[in-house]
């Protein structure tokens, strides 16, 4: 099987007829306690996913989100990354550049 060709849909107004196409790629397999795939994705359009078969990562958008591999590259990156203290304050986790300065962490 390629693929699966969905009936004509028409408007509401009988308008603008067509057919949607969902190509398949590869097999998925459950049983028991396993499931076995190739890449989980998120249909609400966030760009959400594990590719199991690439060994990388997503979860969030282009501006906050915690992302593995996704150049092939092996690192972890969280990106728009905020802190909660045992407190509840909250602050955003914080880099430095340059010569190491034990004053710059706060513990």
């Amino acid at each position: 099987m390629v693929g699966v060709l969905n009936s004509v849909e028409t408007d509401s107004d009988g308008s603008n007829p067509g057919r949607l196409v969902s190509l398949t790629y590869g097999s998925s397999t459950i049983n028991g306690r396993f499931i076995k795939t190739g890449r989980i994705e998120s249909s609400g359009g966030t760009g959400s996913y594990f590719d199991l078969d690439e060994n990388k990562f997503r979860i969030g958008n282009n501006q906050h989100g915690l992302f593995w591999n996704e150049n092939g590259n092996g690192e972890l990156v969280l990106r728009g990354t905020f802190v909660q203290s045992e407190t509840g304050e909250v602050q955003k986790l914080g880099y430095f550049y340059g010569e190491y300065n034990p004053a710059y962490f706060i513990i």
